[in-house]
This record gives C-alpha cells, sequence and structure tokens, in this order.
C-alpha cells in the first residue's frame, strides 16, 4: 500500500483544485507524519496564497499532484491568470526545466 494525501479546494458547485501528497510512503506512520504536515482542516477558508501544508519528502520519488476539476480534470491553465501561471512555471522549471503545466491533445 501506498499512501497519498489528498486536500481539495471547493471554489464553487462544479469547480474543485485538488492536491495529492504522494510519497513512496508505506507505513501508516508516515503517511501520519504528512498528515501532520497539513496546516488546513475539513471546513476551513483559504485564500490563495495561503500555505495549505508542507510536503514531507523521505525518499526521492516523492512528489506532489494537483488538479482542477470542473466537472471533470480539465488543464489548470484554463483557469489561471498570467502571473499565476508564471509563478506555477517557475516552481515546475525549478525541478524539470522541460516540462509544461499540461500536454494538452
Amino acid at each position: 500500500t501506498i499512501y497519498v494525501v489528498g486536500v481539495v479546494i471547493r471554489f464553487n458547485a462544479s469547480l474543485t483544485h485538488q492536491y495529492a501528497f504522494e510519497g513512496n510512503a508505506t507505513t501508516e506512520t508516515t503517511r501520519d507524519q504528512q498528515v501532520a504536515m497539513l496546516d488546513v482542516e475539513i471546513g476551513e477558508w483559504v485564500v490563495k496564497g495561503e500555505q495549505i501544508g508542507r510536503f514531507l519528502t523521505p525518499l526521492p520519488l516523492d512528489h506532489v499532484h494537483f488538479a482542477v476539476y470542473i466537472n471533470e480534470a480539465i488543464c489548470p491553465r484554463l483557469v489561471m491568470g498570467v502571473d499565476d501561471y508564471n509563478e506555477i512555471m517557475i516552481l515546475v522549471h525549478s525541478f524539470h526545466p522541460t516540462w509544461e503545466l499540461c500536454y494538452l491533445p
């Protein structure tokens, strides 16, 4: 079993933003450590720029997924402003300089 710790932020009835802290943690202890590093609780309101948690990275392949859903998964770029897109791409490119945010068909 590999544990994934998720955070879902609901904007309205059809739009959600989801983060999945996906480590290669195979123990409940490591999963519990990641849960303890979340800064939000169920039902709390968050605002843009607010930290929702920190990521426990005990192994080299650990990573964070994020996704935007409008009834189904879409490319997050479709709902981002220019500044938001540039900010996330600076982060992405600091780890993988050739990656895109998403690969549309």
